[in-house]
């Protein structure tokens, strides 16, 4: 099923959509930090936003798409061929992660690293801050973000456009910025740790045409940095 709506139905659902979508990415995040409900953003509260983050994503994602006439299949929900794109998309989230860990982090600052702080703090020292960690990762990083910026974010903006391949690209550029401006970078690591892993995800999305090896390689970066900080700074 693919996207076959008029081009003005299709951009206002797009630009509807992502703005609110940002919005529920953002709410659970403000609310549990600014409000410090059951002790704020630490241990399992964390996985608590990780699951509603997924929850309304693709809740909010299959009624945008209802919207347009077409399912998650036109946004590349497509899990025929998941072992092959999920070792490809595991061994680059895996190559990027130990890189950015083992040696980007320890060279500017190690737990002093301002994001590798924010972490720390919230692991609070507790297995059950790292579980949080670790769903709010995998869940609302790997499957969710993945859903919405590369499956919806491309394919959607995509289908606008008569040249395929023209809305390819703008899809993707537009998608890739997006998601910096989501994560605000705010030094020149910053831009590096969420430029290259975010070029990484829509490479593959791109390549496959499918969502499996993007939410691989978005799913294993995630553990495996927040591992490598219990491990080597926290544990």
């Amino acid at each position: 099923m693919v996207i076959q709506a008029s081009r003005r139905r299709i951009i206002a659902t797009y630009l509807i959509t992502m703005v609110a979508g940002y919005a529920l990415f953002i709410a659970p995040n403000l609310i549990f930090g600014i409000f410090k409900i059951a002790g704020g953003l630490t241990g399992l509260n964390l996985a608590l936003i990780g699951l509603f983050q997924l929850a309304a994503i693709v809740l909010l994602v299959a009624f945008a798409l209802r919207t347009l006439g077409a399912g998650f299949s036109a946004i590349g929900w497509d899990f025929t061929v998941w072992r092959s794109d999920a070792a490809i998309g595991a061994a680059l989230g895996l190559g990027w992660a130990l890189v950015e860990m083992l040696w980007l982090i320890p060279a500017h600052g190690g737990a002093a690293e301002p994001n590798v702080a924010r972490v720390i703090e919230g692991i609070g020292g507790s297995p059950a801050g790292l579980i949080g960690y670790l769903v709010l990762g995998v869940i609302g990083g790997g499957v969710a973000e993945e859903i919405f910026n590369r499956g919806f974010a491309i394919n959607t903006l995509k289908a606008a456009f008569t040249n395929a391949r023209l809305g390819l690209v703008v899809a993707s550029v537009v998608s890739v910025a997006l998601f910096m401006l989501g994560h605000i970078p705010q030094s020149g690591l910053d831009w590096l740790t969420i430029l290259i892993p975010t070029l990484i995800y829509t490479a593959l999305f791109v390549a496959t045409g499918r969502l499996s090896a993007p939410i691989a390689a978005h799913a294993v970066h995630n553990a495996v940095v927040v591992v490598i900080i219990w491990v080597r700074y926290v544990g």
